[in-house]
């Protein structure tokens, strides 16, 4: 049910952008490649509620960004990047998570012209969709690795070696960056997650555990 629910709000926010488009002439409307390093980790709570420490662990991105102009200062900015999230345990036994989405970002970006170029400041929701993934723990030279699998908490018993995430994330991110006058341009990312990424188990009602993706990188690209 929350999986419709995101891709029927994420088919409404298209259709409007499409809409928005309209409005303007369909030369102007451009497409941007972007590619760079980001470092994400979890913000945990456990079943108790206490925060839990985790350290960054680095990944990639990369995809391409549809900017549709909205007036002369404004865009929306849309798209499809392939993300690489996570975290990495502290402890003696490390525990690693690596997760990968096809993400789709809605931004509104402000563009202000200062030298050549211009400086780009964005910000806005992202639907993220889960499609790989894998957990490794060990400590010095043995370690053990297992798959995720992304399922419905409710046909879960909590019992298993496998490690269980939600398929769908939501949250925020804002950027800022500068694009010179050839189409190259910079960037500086930040994210926050917003709803719970780990299945709730029903036999276990007092539950209070939470994980939620958060993190930044840089991003290079060029505008089309």
């Amino acid at each position: 049910m929350r999986e419709r629910l995101y891709i029927l709000t994420l088919s409404l926010m298209f259709t409007a952008s499409l809409a928005m488009a309209q409005r303007v002439e369909s030369e102007r409307v451009s497409i941007a490649i972007r590619s760079g390093a980001n470092l994400q980790k979890f913000e945990e709570r456990d079943s108790d509620g206490r925060i839990q420490k985790n350290h960054l662990l680095p990944g990639a991105h990369f995809g391409m960004d549809i900017n549709i102009p909205v007036s002369s200062d404004f865009h929306f900015q849309t798209g499809f990047l392939i993300i690489n999230k996570g975290s990495k345990g502290v402890g003696e036994t490390k525990t690693t998570i690596r997760l990968s989405y096809l993400e789709m970002p809605l931004n509104l970006v402000y563009k202000k012209p200062w030298g050549s170029g211009y400086i780009m400041l964005g910000f806005g929701p992202y639907v993220a969709r889960g499609f790989g993934g894998h957990v490794t723990t060990g400590s010095g030279a043995v370690e053990f690795s297992r798959d995720i699998k992304f399922t419905d908490p409710a046909k879960d018993d909590g019992l298993s070696w496998t490690p269980y995430f939600e398929r769908m994330d939501v949250g925020a991110n804002m950027f800022v960056g500068y694009m010179m006058s050839s189409g190259l341009f910079f960037q500086v990312n930040t994210q926050q997650g917003l709803v719970k990424i780990n299945p709730t188990y029903n036999q276990y009602p007092g539950d209070r555990s939470s994980i939620k993706n958060m993190g930044f990188g840089v991003s290079l690209g060029y505008k089309f």
